[in-house]
């Protein structure tokens, strides 16, 4: 049994869910995160395709929640004329995104902070 199993419950991918949806409102998007993410690579070939297609959308939306706080960040640091400190913000809100559309967003800022320090 693996780690991920004794932590869940021996192999009940339902008491996995609650464990991630828990750390999921509890504001964490980080560990939220990583639990969805453990959960769809221990628990994704027993689970009705429904349900990993349900934990796949939250995974992507914590992405884009922790992309978010990357790019709060990022224009905070813009703002404090910390430029080379922001781009790396913007660099990991772009690893991290989790949409299509998050990933756009976070290239359009990225380019327009580049844009704004070659003047």
């Amino acid at each position: 049994m693996s780690l991920i199993s004794k932590i869940f419950g021996g192999g009940d991918w339902t008491k996995a869910a609650e464990a991630a949806r828990k750390l999921e409102e509890q504001g964490d998007p980080g560990d939220a995160l990583l639990a969805y993410e453990k959960l769809l690579s221990e628990f994704r070939g027993g689970m009705p395709p429904a349900e990993v297609a349900a934990m796949e959308d939250r995974a992507v939306g914590l992405r884009d929640r922790i992309a978010d706080r990357h790019l709060a960040e990022g224009g905070r640091l813009l703002e404090d004329g910390e430029a080379e400190a922001a781009r790396e913000e913007f660099r990991v809100a772009l690893e991290v995104a989790g949409s299509r559309a998050k990933e756009q967003e976070v290239q359009e800022l990225f380019n327009k902070n580049v844009q704004l320090n070659k003047e």
